[in-house]
């Protein structure tokens, strides 16, 4: 990995991370619509997911963090913190159920992309 990837602090960390999820969106949303035309909705739509998560753990651990982490025990928490941050995403938008849909998204959403972030720089990509 390049060497001022790995000595680049949290800022441009970040920058990179929302740049991987934008890219995760892409590869969701690219892949469940050409599964759907082959497949059931719903199994296109898990699949779709399926990549978009492993087109962002790939990316985040070797472009993000430049984390020479490697096994099942990174993955495994990049999981859990994927959840997590779609429960308190999911948590949010709920809490905020009396303001429209946009406006609770656009409120909860940040909250649990900076969570992932901070755990994924501090706990899932750490070697």
């Amino acid at each position: 990995m390049n060497a001022a990837v790995a000595r680049s602090g949290p800022p441009a960390q970040l920058v990179r991370f929302a740049v991987v999820g934008a890219s995760n969106t892409v590869v969701t949303l690219i892949t469940t619509m050409m599964l759907g035309l082959a497949l059931p909705a719903t199994v296109a739509a898990a699949l779709g997911w399926g990549a978009g998560a492993v087109n962002g753990y790939r990316l985040n651990r070797g472009w993000t963090f430049a984390s020479r982490a490697r096994g099942a025990a990174p993955a495994a928490r990049y999981v859990g913190v994927q959840a997590l941050a779609a429960g308190v995403d999911a948590g949010g938008v709920w809490a905020l159920s009396g303001s429209s849909r946009v406006v609770a998204a656009l409120v909860a959403l940040p909250v649990a992309s900076l969570l992932a972030f901070v755990l994924c720089r501090r706990w899932v990509f750490v070697a």
